[in-house]
């Protein structure tokens, strides 16, 4: 999985900015989405069409991040590409250039 780490200095400017580290840091939990984008089959599955196998990684900490906003009352979202008759009208030219049937 991707490691992200925020320097000190602009942790402390930002701290100094707002008198505090996050801004969002009283959530109230039954109010809270939980939004989950692109974790879907064709970027999850090894082998699928976009596969990004660092994905895989962050699955336990999606579902453990789900169930504690489901226990809370909160919302979980997860967000599905989907292709229809739609999508192929109007993404003709990705279905015509970059993609076969």
């Amino acid at each position: 999985m991707h490691k992200i780490e925020i320097s000190p200095a602009v942790m402390d400017r930002v701290k100094a900015s707002r008198g505090r580290t996050h801004i969002f840091d009283r959530p109230d939990p039954a109010r809270t989405a939980h939004i989950i984008i692109d974790l879907q089959n064709g970027f999850m599955e090894p082998g699928a069409a976009v596969e990004i196998p660092q994905a895989r990684e962050i699955v336990p900490n999606v579902n453990r991040i789900s169930a504690a906003v489901r226990a809370a009352g909160g919302l979980n979202v997860f967000v599905r590409y989907l292709v229809d008759d739609t999508a192929v009208t109007q993404w003709s030219t990705w279905f015509t250039c970059f993609a076969t049937p």
